[in-house]
């Protein structure tokens, strides 16, 4: 998993919304600091996973569709991107002799750690 811009400005768009309290995009974005653009993309992509919800109209704008601790910081990763790679190469890749590369092997063991963290690690966490 390669944390991209994306990625950081998406914690930082679901860490704005856990006041559970209806947003716009423009607020979100000035108190982020996560460029206009950006935050459409972003809150589009969490109200598709269902992490976020929208409410059209005069008093409308954006929340969390559960609770913080209810929603893990992997959630949102997987949300902006489903690939989990730390590494390019897939898991168990070889190399041309047909053996392991113990490389890949500790890239793939770290994956594993990282990615247990991230489940752990709820967005009540980052308020």
């Amino acid at each position: 998993m390669f944390l991209t811009k994306e990625r950081n400005y998406a914690m930082r768009v679901v860490r704005s919304l856990c006041n559970m309290e209806r947003q716009t995009v423009k607020s979100i974005s000035a108190r982020e600091y996560v460029p206009l653009d950006f935050a459409y993309k972003i809150l589009k992509k969490l109200e598709h996973s269902g992490i976020a919800h929208s409410t059209r109209g005069k008093n409308g704008g954006y929340r969390l569709s559960k609770a913080p601790d209810k929603i893990s910081m992997l959630d949102v990763l997987l949300a902006m991107d489903t690939r989990l790679f730390i590494s390019e190469d897939e898991e168990g890749s070889s190399r041309s002799g047909g053996t392991k590369c113990r490389i890949n092997e500790e890239f793939w063991a770290l994956q594993g750690i990282w990615v247990k963290s991230l489940q752990e690690k709820t967005l009540d966490m980052l308020a």
